[in-house]
C-alpha cells in the first residue's frame, strides 16, 4: 500500500478518536449539567405561591441562568412578563456560599459574563421559593434590578399556536396544558391557557376533546355512585354466601382460659337469644375482593377531586352534574340507612 494512503488511513483515524473523545466529553457534560440543574430544581419553588416548580415551565436569563415556576397556568408568565413585582433589592452574596446554587458552575454574570467565582450578589425573587439571580457586582445588579426585561427572556413562555386556536398550548411540537389555574376560569378561548386532564397526553386542544373530556368527567362522577352500589352488593352477597357466623359465647370460650372466669361471664350474658351477640367474619379471600372493589371506587373519588382541584369551571360542573345524576339514577332511597358518604374525596 503507497505510503500516502497509510498516512491518510492513520490520520482519520486520529480524527476519530479525537472525535469520539468529544462526543463523550460533551454528552459527559450534558448530563452533568442536567444533575446539576436537578439539584438545584429539587430544593426551589415558585416565586409566585412557593409551591415545587416544574422544569419545563421556566424563563432563561443571560448568564445561563434560569427563572423556574409551579405548573400553575399563568405563574412563569407573571414571573417573565412582571419581573420586577417580585425582584427584591440586592444583596452581597457569594453564590458558592449559597446551599441551592453552589454547584451551578455555568452560572455567569448576566451583564458581563463574569464567571461562576466572580458571582458575589444576589437579586432575590420575591420573598419564596428561594430563586435568584447572581451578579458580580453591586453595580450589575442594579442595573439587573431596574431592568429585568433585559436580561430575562421577554414574550409569553407559551404564545398562542398557529394551529390549535382552541386555547394556548404553546408552540413545541408536544401540547403544553395546566392541571390547575389561578381561580376558577375556562381553558379555552383566544388567550386561555390548555387544561391537561390527569395525565400529560390528555392536552384538551380542540373542541372536540373538551368536549369528549366534558362528558367523559360526568361520567366518572356517575360511576361513583355505580361503584358504591355494586360494592354494597357484592359485601352482602360474600357475607351470606361465605360469611361464617359466631356468637359471642365462642369467643369467651376461647379467649378465656379460667373456667370459674369463663361460667362468670357465660352466666353475664343470659339465657335470652337477644343478649347474645352475633358476629359474622368474612374469609381472607373475600376480604380481598372487598379491598378491590374499595380502591377501585377511592381512586375514581380522588380523580374527581383532583378535576375539582383544576379550578376549570366547566369541569368544576360537570363533576356536579354526574354526582348528581349518580345519585338520582342509582342511589337506593328506599333503604332504612343509605351507604356511602357524598364527600366525593373520601367515599366508603
Amino acid at each position: 500500500m503507497p505510503h500516502g494512503v497509510l498516512l491518510l488511513n492513520e490520520c482519520i483515524k486520529r480524527n476519530s478518536i479525537q472525535f469520539d473523545m468529544t462526543l463523550t466529553r460533551l454528552v459527559f457534560l450534558c448530563v452533568v449539567l442536567r444533575q446539576i440543574d436537578a439539584q438545584i430544581t429539587s430544593k426551589l419553588g415558585c416565586p409566585v405561591c412557593d409551591m415545587d416548580v416544574k422544569t419545563i415551565y421556566n424563563g432563561s436569563i443571560k448568564g445561563n441562568q434560569k427563572i423556574y415556576a409551579c405548573e400553575m397556568a399563568g405563574h412563569i408568565n407573571k414571573l417573565i412578563e412582571e419581573p420586577n413585582t417580585y425582584l427584591k433589592e440586592p444583596k452581597p452574596h457569594k453564590i458558592s456560599e449559597d446551599e441551592i446554587y453552589k454547584n451551578a458552575t455555568q452560572f455567569t454574570c448576566p451583564v458581563c459574563g463574569a464567571k461562576y467565582k466572580e458571582l458575589s450578589y444576589s437579586i432575590s425573587w420575591g420573598e419564596q421559593g428561594d430563586q435568584k439571580i447572581f451578579a458580580c457586582s453591586l453595580e450589575h445588579a442594579q442595573q439587573i434590578k431596574n431592568n429585568p426585561t433585559n436580561y430575562i427572556s421577554t414574550g409569553k413562555p407559551l404564545p398562542p399556536s398557529s394551529f390549535d386556536p382552541f386555547c394556548n398550548a404553546g408552540t413545541s411540537d408536544t401540547p403544553q396544558g395546566f392541571v390547575m389555574f389561578d381561580g376558577f376560569q375556562t381553558a379555552f378561548g383566544k388567550d386561555a391557557l390548555c387544561a391537561m386532564l390527569l395525565f400529560q397526553p390528555f392536552v384538551l386542544t380542540s373542541e372536540l376533546k373538551y368536549a369528549l373530556a366534558f362528558i367523559g368527567v360526568v361520567l366518572l362522577a356517575m360511576s361513583l355512585e355505580v361503584l358504591e352500589l355494586y360494592r354494597d352488593r357484592t359485601q352482602r352477597y360474600l357475607f351470606t354466601k361465605y360469611g361464617r357466623t359466631i356468637n359471642q359465647g365462642v369467643y369467651l370460650s376461647i379467649d378465656t382460659p379460667s373456667s370459674a372466669q369463663k361460667s362468670s361471664k357465660m352466666r353475664s350474658l343470659g339465657n335470652g337469644a337477644d343478649n347474645i351477640k352475633i358476629i359474622r367474619k368474612l374469609p381472607l379471600w373475600c376480604k380481598g375482593i372487598a379491598a378491590a372493589l374499595y380502591m377501585v371506587a377511592i381512586t375514581v373519588a380522588y380523580f374527581l377531586m383532583l378535576i375539582v382541584m383544576m379550578y376549570e369551571s366547566l369541569f368544576f360542573i360537570a363533576v356536579i352534574i354526574g354526582l348528581g345524576l349518580g345519585f338520582a339514577l342509582f342511589k337506593d332511597t328506599q333503604s332504612d340507612v343509605m351507604s356511602g358518604s357524598i364527600d366525593p374525596c373520601c367515599s366508603t
